[in-house]
């Protein structure tokens, strides 16, 4: 029963296509997908989308989710509400490892995303960078926790680890405030 049901979804998924497939090049009402809410999301969105939960997937090796919500508070320095993807993840590294943001931007780096300074802040647990790529920007916001060690009995010792919360909220065509 349950793999009847795990076949369907995966049907239903596989129908859905993907960004980078739904255009047919003419401009058409095609070259516009509908997220969960029923909001325009374009090809270039689609795909910015897309490559950010790769490149973190990859890069990170965690799993992002998409919020089901298209629309979401802009993060700062903007104010109002942003349309477009908003990405969560969560994960751990050792305590003396790279942090999240370290790692993913020279990642992000290679896949032709330019850093905008406006978006980068460092505070005491979190910090936060933007990246441009077409139209399409993303501002990547990693929140870190001090995990302490734990001993399991029979086991070398423990390292302590640094959790974290990876938010990723991309926009396209955002309003340019000098």
């Amino acid at each position: 029963m349950r793999i009847a049901r795990l076949l369907t979804v995966l049907a239903t998924l596989a129908a859905c296509g993907t960004p980078d497939d739904a255009s047919d090049g003419r401009g058409s009402a095609r070259d516009t997908l509908q997220d969960l809410r029923g909001a325009a999301i374009t090809p270039t969105l689609g795909g910015a989308c897309s490559a950010m939960s790769r490149v973190t997937r990859g890069t990170l090796r965690i799993a992002v989710g998409r919020d089901r919500s298209s629309t979401f508070a802009a993060p700062r320095p903007e104010s109002g509400t942003w349309q477009g993807c908003r990405l969560i993840g969560n994960g751990s590294l050792p305590a003396d490892a790279s942090a999240p943001d370290a790692m993913l931007r020279p990642a992000l780096a290679v896949e032709g995303w330019k850093e905008d300074a406006r978006y980068a802040a460092t505070r005491a647990h979190a910090s936060s960078f933007g990246v441009r790529r077409a139209t399409v920007l993303c501002v990547l916001v990693t929140t870190t926790a001090d995990v302490p060690a734990v001993t399991t009995p029979g086991a070398a010792d423990a390292t302590p680890t640094r959790s974290y919360r990876l938010e990723i909220r991309c926009t396209e065509n955002p309003v340019d405030r000098d």
